[in-house]
This record gives C-alpha cells, structure tokens and sequence, in this order.
C-alpha cells in the first residue's frame, strides 16, 4: 500500500521553500508585479536579471496598438542607453542622468561586455503587471484552497505547493491556455491521461477533484525522481525529462541555482526560468495578502452531493426531470465535455454526478430530491449506451489559397490570439 496514501510523513525537509538570499531580489520582483502593477502597466527590465528595472510603464489610458508601440519605444530607447554606456565605459564622468542610472544599476553584475549584451532588445523585456488579477485570483483561491490543502496533507505534500494554482490559473478549473494545457492545474492532454479520464465526454482536467489528485501524483512523482523541491516544482512547468535533460548538461549537479542562471536551452525560456522564482512570490502574496491587498471578497464553498447515474441520460432531460437549470448542474460538474452539455453525447452510466447541497431542502435533501426527479424521466429518455458516431460527412473543398489560412482563423491573428487564455504566469509579454 502507498505510504502517501496514509498520510505518512511529509515528502522533503522542512523548510524546503526558504528564500535563499541570491533568490529575493528576484522574488521581490515578482511580487512587484502581483501587488504594485495592475494589467495597464508593466515593468520594461532586463530578462537575464529581472530585478534590474528600466523603466515602468503605464498605458491605462491607451488601446492595444497604443500600448504596444509605448513598450516598443521603450525597449529600443534603452538598448539605446545601454549600447552608448557601453561605448563610455571607460569615461563615466561624460555620462548623462539615465547613462550613470543604468551604470548604477548594473554595479553589482560582474559579467565581461555586460551593457552591450544586455543592449540586445531579445534580452530588453516587458513584464505586464498582475494586481489586479491576482487580487481575483486570491479571492477565488478561497473556494479550493482549504480541499486541496487537506488533499496534500494526506499525500505528504507541503502545504505551499496549493498554491501553485495561482500561477497556473488563478484557481479557475475551466482554464484554458494557448497551448493546450486546461483546468485549474494546467495539464496537457498527454500528460493528463497518465493520471485521469480525458475523452470527448469527460475530461477531469476540469474536475478540480480529480485534477488536484493527478497534481498531487505528478508532484510526487517529480520529487520522487529529484529528491528536490526547487527542481520539482521547475520540472511541474518545464517538464520532468526536460529538467533531467538540462541537469545532464550541467554536470548532474541537483542545483536549482545553476540550473536557472547558467542553463541556456531553446525551450527553457523566461516562464520556465522565473517559474520557481514566480511561486515563492505568490507563496508570500497569499500568506500576507490581508495586509498586501487590504479587505478581500472570498469566494463561498461550491459545496455539492455526488450520485451515481444508472443510466445514459441526456443533460437537458436530466434537468427537466429534476428541476435543475443547465447552468447550474453545469457548474457543478465542469469534466462533461461540451458534447454533452450540447446534447451531442449523453452523461455516462456511472458518472458520479454532483448536484448543490443546498437544493431539495423541501424534499429531504439533495439526495433524496434527485432520485425523487430521477424515477419521473421516462424510459425512452434512459439509455444503456452512448450516443454513436454518425459516419463521415465528405470534407468540402476549403475556399482558402493553398498555404494559407483565413485572416479570421489565422494562428497569428488578433482574433485568435483573444480567445487563447493564457496562463496565469504567461502574461510574460514577449517583445
């Protein structure tokens, strides 16, 4: 029997999330970002060493092209600055004011050639602020926080680790990012299936449930194979082969210190080389967030009873029966695929269906209340299968020239690019 499974002792060291003293600069920086700056403003700051700030930002009153070309004219004015420091090096004293600001920024960067290495605009960034989401993100940590943090406990997990979802999706189980990942805890549709059901009529990325118990496998797992937390929580980001691969080439040496500050790989970008740094800020948001961000709304429990389906059902015939609107058993049970909400596939035989716990109160609980409405569906509305797929229609000749697609589709476009919900960390806005 799985000793986790029993609550046994916690994985790891206590203490394994202390901010080390080469960490808290860039920690400060990132709760710089989750406190101080709302989604109008940013900081434009060099992305090897983010807590050296350029300059901030604020575009409140400006529209999207608007901002975009104010970020822009910073970025290039500083490379500016930063190639003429460079050119002056050895003359300090013909510096102007912003010249000996960036001489007095980078005093403590012991690196050859560092102005002009760091004029490059590829290394110029801007970071969008987070306040005002994070204040929302807080608030709805207050729903899940208190279950997942019971379910670590059990797992042996530290407690920290619950709030993770801060940065993966501000706690919203219907998250979806561009990429692919969904649910509250982010998973990709690969690595989801290694712990639970993901199919064209559940998907438990979705189930806050069911995801926290495969976050919880893959957290232990990841320390498991690292004996480290830093590297851990890394490998939850950037994958854990990803992590293993990237060790090998610095030497097998378990450093997380090394690993973000001289590993250079084409996929180990700024999220996944802040995404430690980036935790342990929201670890100590969350902690103070009373005196950070003052009186907060918390979001109230969404507190269910689950049942047992004995047949295949319709979800509109489901809710006829019981007196229960679409929306509301909907949010009460976010796995069941859009095809079913749709009416394209049925809720399975066995599904353990969620109804609220506050419904049926006149009819002995919410139990009682459901299989009352239950036995009023007809048989012809009670199905021992799902739902078969129709054949094929022949596919119609597209109308787009060959190689290219659409201005309304295309992955490039504005319209797409406004449906894709990023993760909570990716408002990294990537010049």
């Amino acid at each position: 029997m799985d000793r986790l499974a029993l609550g046994a002792e916690q994985l790891g060291p206590a203490g394994a999330f202390e901010v080390e003293p080469w960490m808290r600069p860039r920690v400060e920086f990132w709760k710089r970002i989750y406190t101080q700056y709302t989604s109008a403003q940013g900081l434009v700051h060099d992305s090897k060493h983010p807590e050296l700030i350029y300059e901030i930002v604020d575009a409140t009153h400006l529209n999207t092209d608007g901002r975009h070309d104010l970020v822009q004219e910073s970025r290039e004015k500083w490379s500016r600055i930063l190639r003429s420091v460079h050119e002056k090096r050895n003359s300090p004293s013909t510096f102007d004011a912003e010249e000996q600001r960036v001489w007095q920024l980078f005093a403590k960067i012991n690196e050859p050639n560092k102005f002009l290495e760091a004029s490059d605009l590829r290394r110029i960034r801007f970071q969008l602020g987070l306040k005002d989401h994070f204040a929302e993100y807080l608030e709805q940590s207050a729903r899940y926080l208190p279950s997942i943090e019971k379910l670590f406990a059990e797992r042996g997990l530290p407690r920290e680790l619950a709030r993770l979802p801060l940065l993966e999706s501000g706690y919203n189980p219907l998250a979806k990012s561009s990429a692919g990942a969904a649910g509250m805890w982010q998973f990709l549709r690969d690595t989801g299936k290694r712990y639970i059901r993901i199919d064209d009529v559940v998907d438990e990325r979705y189930d806050p449930q069911k995801s926290t118990e495969a976050a919880a496998r893959l957290l232990t797992e990841n320390y498991k194979f690292f004996l480290n937390w830093p590297l851990a929580v890394t490998a939850y980001n950037h994958g854990r082969m990803g992590i293993h691969h990237a060790l090998e080439k610095l030497g097998n040496k378990l450093d997380v210190r090394l690993l973000l500050e001289d590993y250079q790989g084409p996929a180990f970008g700024i999220a996944s080389r802040s995404y430690y740094l980036a935790f342990l800020a929201a670890v100590e948001v969350e902690r103070d967030r009373a005196e950070l961000f003052g009186r907060l709304k918390p979001a109230p429990p969404l507190a269910s009873v689950q049942v047992s389906l004995m047949h295949y059902v319709f979800a509109t015939d489901l809710c006829v029966a019981l007196g229960l609107t679409l929306p509301v058993l909907r949010e009460h049970n976010p796995s069941l695929s859009e095809a079913v909400w749709g009416g394209k596939r049925r809720i399975p035989y066995g599904f353990p269906l969620k109804v609220p716990a506050d419904w049926g109160k006149d009819r002995g609980g919410p139990t009682q209340a459901f299989w009352q409405g239950y036995s009023r569906l007809p048989e012809r509305q009670r199905f021992h299968d799902q739902v078969r797929d129709l054949p094929a229609k022949p596919k119609a000749k597209s109308q787009a020239k060959s190689g290219k697609s659409p201005p309304c589709i295309s992955s490039g476009s504005r319209v797409a690019q406004a449906q894709a919900r990023p993760r909570s960390l990716a408002a990294f806005c990537r010049p």
